[in-house]
């Protein structure tokens, strides 16, 4: 009855909390739901990498899922290569795309190689927007979760922050969250890290790049390092040098562990939700075009069609007048009505002595 008190009110009043019953558990109920459709359904996400030819693309990708991507040694990547790891965490099903590109250092027009990797992510957004139009569509989760590419990592080859890569990144915002990557961290000592890490942050944000996450400094390896076990007794990937040795999981070394994080519980929810913006802007994009383009070629085609009937009135003038002189005749030595077409058409439709020209006439006149 409270309740029902409540909602009966205006319509601007406040829902006082106290008259909901306390049996009633929204926050566990909700959370309840909430994890049974994670469970039933999982949660994905999609991971592309861009960068030069040889930083550690297909690397990195095969690190942080450990799952070889293609080929199990080091190889260039010469086109664009989709891979799919599904995994369970916590009893949640997981599927992670992950997308490897040709390093733009691989071709000869670095230009033609970016274009390529932004027609793949807007073929994406197409392929969205067509099963959304269909007919018979996929349920909703197959569709909010398979928008376009949540994540684009982009690696800057070390010590090198260039101008051809903030062109890129600036080309393809809007289409993807990006999130920099600063490759070969083992390469740069400490202060060479920080000061590289610094610049490249300077540079994104003098250009006007915006990212997810400040640059990860990453250190991945297609190896095994066989001396070396984790805390659970496991064998972890890493770099050997003659001064020791630079692990992939150890955070004290390398990002990796972080970024991981970061792609599949800390900042999952919002790069979805980014790629939900991205894909509706893109949407609302491209119908408003195709309305509009729509309207031109209906003014198109109505000024032809115009046209192409006064050319026919001006061809035809001297028959359609004589016509209409001839069948019409008497109307014109008409003193006391005059021609009016009012009077013509009144004797034509009451019978009225009209001929079958004068109303073939008429007909062609009214159409």
């Amino acid at each position: 009855q409270d309740i029902a008190r409540v909602s009966n009110g205006a319509s601007n009043s406040a829902l006082d909390s106290d008259a909901i019953p306390a049996q009633l558990s929204v926050r566990e109920g909700l959370l309840g739901q909430r994890i049974q459709d994670l469970e039933s359904h999982g949660e994905s996400v999609t991971i592309m990498c861009v960068g030069e030819s040889g930083v550690g693309k297909s690397t990195l990708l095969s690190n942080i899922f450990t799952v070889p991507i293609v080929h199990s040694v080091p190889k260039p990547t010469v086109k664009i290569v989709e891979t799919s790891v599904k995994f369970e965490c916590d009893g949640i099903p997981i599927t992670v795309h992950l997308i490897d590109t040709p390093g733009y250092g691989d071709g000869m027009d670095i230009r033609k190689s970016f274009s390529y990797v932004k027609d793949y992510l807007e073929a994406k957004f197409q392929q969205s927007l067509k099963r959304e139009t269909q007919i018979e569509r996929q349920d909703r989760h197959s569709l909010d979760t398979s928008l376009g590419v949540d994540a684009i990592l982009y690696f800057f080859s070390p010590h090198r922050c260039k101008t051809v890569d903030l062109e890129f990144l600036k080309s393809i915002q809007g289409y993807a969250t990006i999130i920099p990557i600063l490759a070969k961290a083992d390469t740069m000592t400490a202060d060479e890290l920080a000061e590289f890490r610094s610049t490249v942050i300077k540079k994104l944000k003098a250009t006007g790049i915006k990212v997810f996450h400040s640059p990860f400094a990453i250190i991945s390896s297609p190896y095994v390092v066989r001396s070396h076990q984790n805390s659970r007794g496991e064998l972890i990937h890493g770099r050997e040098y003659p001064w020791g040795t630079a692990e992939s999981e150890n955070e004290l070394h390398s990002d990796l562990p972080a970024l991981r994080r970061c792609l599949i519980t800390e900042g999952l929810s919002e790069l979805h939700e980014a790629t939900r913006r991205y894909y509706e802007r893109y949407r609302a994009m491209q119908l408003t075009r195709k309305n509009s383009l729509f309207a031109r070629l209906r003014r198109a085609i109505t000024g032809f069609v115009q046209t192409a009937l006064v050319i026919f009135a001006i061809k035809e003038a001297p028959r359609i007048r004589g016509d209409i002189l001839g069948g019409f005749g008497d109307y014109f030595d008409d003193d006391e009505r005059g021609v009016s077409p009012t009077y013509i058409y009144d004797d034509v439709m009451q019978g009225r002595g009209a001929s079958s020209k004068r109303t073939s006439i008429l007909k062609w006149i009214s159409r």
